[in-house]
C-alpha cells in the first residue's frame, strides 16, 4: 500500500507541476504561461495583464561572460528587475530545467572561475546570485522564444490549493 501511495503521489506531483506551468485552466490549474508573457522593458509593450508574467529577453550578445544562449549579466538583470515587494519571504527562487541549470553552472568570469558555486553545507540548496535554484522538467529547454529561466516569489505568484493526504482503503471482502 505504501509503495502505491508513493507512486500515485509522484504521478500527481508531476502532473500538478506541469499544470502549474503550462495548464490551460480546463480541469486543471491555469498555468503561469497561459497568458502570454509580456516584455515591458522595451517601452513599446502594452500594459501587462495582471495574470501575465513579465519577461526579459536573454541574449548571448548582452553578456561578456556568455557561453551561448545567455550569460550572467542576463541573470543579474532578471534578479534586479523584480520589484522589492516580491523579494520578501523564503519562496523567492530561480526555476529552470536541469539542462538549463547545467548551462548556468558553466558560466565563468573573465578569470575562468565558475560564477555559480554549489552549496557546501548539507541540506542547503544551491544558490545562484543569492537565491535558491529549483529544477523542474516542466520548464522549457533553451530555444528561440522559450522562457527557460524563471525567477520570482512563487508563494506570491501562484495560489494553489493542495491535497495533503491520500489514503487507500483495502476491501478484504473482494476475492
Amino acid at each position: 500500500g505504501a509503495w502505491l501511495v508513493d507512486e500515485v503521489s509522484d504521478s500527481f506531483a508531476a502532473a500538478e507541476a506541469a499544470a502549474i506551468w503550462n495548464g490551460d485552466g480546463s480541469n486543471k490549474p491555469t498555468g503561469l504561461i497561459n497568458t502570454a508573457p509580456v516584455s515591458t522593458d522595451d517601452g513599446a509593450s502594452p500594459e501587462r495583464d495582471a495574470n501575465a508574467l513579465k519577461y526579459l529577453p536573454l541574449t548571448a550578445s548582452s553578456s561578456p561572460f556568455t557561453t551561448n544562449y545567455f550569460g550572467v549579466d542576463d541573470l543579474i538583470d532578471v534578479a534586479y528587475d523584480l520589484d522589492d515587494q516580491y523579494l520578501q519571504g523564503d519562496k523567492v527562487a530561480w526555476v529552470m530545467r536541469r539542462s538549463v541549470a547545467a548551462h548556468a553552472r558553466k558560466l565563468k568570469d573573465s578569470n575562468g572561475q565558475y560564477l555559480w558555486q554549489p552549496s557546501t553545507m548539507a541540506g542547503q540548496p544551491d544558490m545562484l546570485l543569492g537565491y535558491p535554484v529549483v529544477t523542474s522538467d516542466c520548464m522549457p529547454e533553451i530555444a528561440a522564444n522559450a522562457l527557460p529561466v524563471a525567477f520570482g516569489n512563487w508563494q506570491r505568484a501562484y495560489l494553489l490549493a493542495v491535497m495533503s493526504d491520500m489514503r487507500i482503503t483495502v476491501d478484504d471482502n473482494i476475492s
